[in-house]
Formats: structure tokens, sequence, C-alpha cells
């Protein structure tokens, strides 16, 4: 990413188009990953992918030297005969090397560009998330919690299927708590008082035998019919939902999620749903396990 931060090419030929993928809600519907829509929006949309009936016309389009490329995937073709896995392809030597070489034209590049998902880094805490200094010894009254003790603040909108959403909700508990208990020790302090109210809402659970949805794709569709403020999260995910055509039982039940979460099994159960979208439906990646390596060139 240091050495190259305007990002790179994958090349790849004719042979092996097929075989490009992308991950993600957008592209995995609810038979299959959409092929034809990752063929349509990336491998045929000159946007994004170039093509060429050869390797010295595809340099010129993405421009790089057409030696270099040339002789990059010459190399890499050599390793795939000899069954070898180097530096080429990013494979360690234990994985399974490339069987795919390129040589049917024509051929494509698809501009990549790196991106760090969550790093190793970040404020260091211990047991009570105390803050540390370089000495490691606790910052008085500096309280650390979130991304920012691992992920150095890196993750955000780019996390992967919310992988420090549970180590955030840990820490920032623990957070409050040791603050909490650090104050309580303090001599003369006390609480700011303040009242719990109820919620004035009419409010009935449901019955477990009873429930049923009412609404249906058509309703849904009316309700994406226009963008609206602070919808973004259900817009999205409905949007998700009629596309893989989802059965609303996939995600709601009697208790989740047409009320405000009152308890903390509530919220507990609301959890629950958070894969129906993040985690693609069972079955559905045939092949993943097959190495397709987009080849890096240097420019």
């Amino acid at each position: 990413m240091r050495e190259q931060p305007e990002g790179h090419w994958a090349i790849y030929d004719f042979d092996d188009k097929d075989g490009f993928r992308l991950n993600g809600p957008h592209f995995v519907s609810a038979d299959a990953i959409d092929h034809e829509k990752i063929q349509r929006l990336a491998v045929e949309n000159p946007v994004i992918t170039q093509k060429a009936d050869t390797l010295a016309e595809l340099a010129a389009l993405i421009g790089v030297p057409g030696d270099a490329l040339e002789a990059t995937v010459a190399h890499y073709n050599a390793l795939v005969a000899n069954g070898e896995s180097t530096d080429v392809d990013g494979l360690p030597p234990e994985d399974t090397p490339p069987v795919f070489t390129i040589d049917s034209p024509p051929y494509y590049a698809t501009k990549l560009y790196p991106m760090a998902n969550k790093s190793a880094g970040g404020v260091s805490i211990d047991m009570q998330t105390r803050a540390l200094d370089s000495n490691g010894v606790p910052v008085p009254g500096l309280y650390a919690a979130g991304e920012i003790t691992g992920s150095a603040g890196m993750n955000g909108l780019n996390g992967l299927d919310g992988m420090f959403t549970g180590p955030s909700i840990l820490t920032g508990r623990v957070a409050g708590q040791s603050a909490a208990a650090a104050l309580a020790e303090l001599p003369g302090w006390q609480p700011i008082e303040f009242a719990r109210r109820e919620a004035d809402w009419d409010m009935t659970r449901p019955s477990d035998s009873t429930w049923a949805p009412v609404l249906g794709p058509a309703n849904i569709q009316n309700m994406l019919a226009e963008t609206r403020d602070g919808y973004w999260h259900f817009e999205r995910v409905h949007n998700l939902v009629l596309e893989r055509r989802y059965d609303c039982t996939n995600c709601h039940s009697e208790r989740v999620p047409f009320y405000t979460a009152l308890s903390r099994e509530d919220k507990a159960m609301q959890t629950q749903i958070c894969e129906a979208c993040h985690l693609a439906p069972a079955g559905t990646l045939p092949g993943a396990d097959i190495q397709r390596a987009p080849v890096t060139v240097t420019q």
C-alpha cells in the first residue's frame, strides 16, 4: 500500500473472466452468486475494466510498460505450469498454487485499490480499559474503548461483517464500569440525581402463537420508493431482502424488531438477525475455494 498507493491491476484472460468474483450482499442473490451482475458491472464495464486482444495493447490502455506486463505474465504462466507458488500470487508455499494460466485473448485488466480493514495497533489498555502510557502505567482518568484499542480507527464502514462490533460493545461496557468504579472511590463524589421515567407508549408484545407478518413485498417497495433521512440501514437491508426474495420471517418474529427493545433479552434477540445480510446464504458460494490469483504489475 505504501509503495503503490495508486493501486494495482488484476490481469486475467477470457477463459478465466467468469471466475472473477465480487463478494458482498450486492452480488449474492437468493440462490447463488450473481455472475451476470458481476460481469455486467465489473468485467464488461469499461469504467472499471480494460480489455484488449494482446498484452501489449492492454498495457497501453492501463499505462504500464508493455514489456514489463508481458514478462510478468510469462513468468506467472511458467510458475503455474510448474506447480509453483511464489510472491507473484502472494500465496504461502503450503497453499495450493493457482492452476489458471493467462494465455487466452482477449485479456482483461481490472483496477484494484488496497484497503486497510483493521490494524493491530492502537491505544494500549489494561483489563479495566484504562489507557496505558509508554511505560505500561495507567493514565489517570483516561479510558479507551472500541476501534481505537485495536483497529486504530481504520475499520469503520469497511469492517468485515461487523468484525469489531462485539469488541466495541465489550470494551465500552467495561470502560463505563471502570470509570464509574473509579469515581465512586473519590472522596465526596456523588452521582448526579436522575429520575427514571417510563415511556408513555401503549405497546403490547405480540403473542408468540398468534403473530404473523402483515406486510409483504409490495408494501416494502412502496416504503423504498423514496429515500428518507435516517433510513439508510432500513433501505439497504430491505432492498437486499427484495433482491434475495427473502420471506419476512427470515428476520422478523413476534419480538424482532417491530418495537423498541425493552430489555436485554430483546436486544440480544435483535442481534441474531444481523447474519441475514452480513453472511452469504448457505451454499451460495460454489467453488469459492478455487484459487484465482490476480497478477500484480509494479509500474
